[in-house]
């Protein structure tokens, strides 16, 4: 498995010829997107925190509030043990319908991971490195969604 989760040159040039990226860099959304989320991001690196939960509660949620996503914290991926930081859901009432009980992996579209700031996400911790971790994650999702989540 390689050390990086993306290759600098799909960061630089790739993700630009996708037509998602396309889509919604036409008609300047993605640059309102950008300037809405800059303002959690530049009040927390004024004055960050190291600590991973302040890190979720002063930037990540608000960065996935920004972009429209619906979620719950702490959701385990069925059948497997293991517990990503969130569940990503494309509206409330997906995301109910897993607070009331129902099957995440028929109604989660993807998962978030978090980490505490400055954590170098290719630095080995053990056996594993958080890119490792949140690959694996993804993996193990995929295959619980029987491929439904991309």
């Amino acid at each position: 498995m390689p050390d990086t989760l993306f290759s600098q040159s799909y960061l630089d040039a790739g993700l630009k010829e996708t037509e998602e990226y396309k889509q919604i860099n036409n008609g300047g959304l993605l640059a309102a997107k950008r300037q809405e989320m800059e303002r959690p991001y530049k009040s927390f690196v004024s004055n960050p925190s190291g600590i991973e939960a302040q890190v979720e509660d002063r930037l990540i949620r608000p960065i996935l509030n920004s972009l429209g996503w619906s979620y719950l914290p702490q959701q385990t991926i069925p059948g497997t043990g293991l517990t990503p930081d969130y569940m990503l859901f494309a509206n409330d009432e997906e995301r109910a319908a897993v607070a009331g009980g129902a099957d995440v992996s028929q109604h989660a579209l993807s998962l978030a991971e978090a980490k505490a700031w400055n954590t170098d996400l290719d630095k080995r911790i053990g056996s594993r490195s958080p890119a490792d971790q949140l690959q694996e994650y993804l993996t193990l999702f995929w295959q619980t969604t029987n491929g439904r989540a991309k």
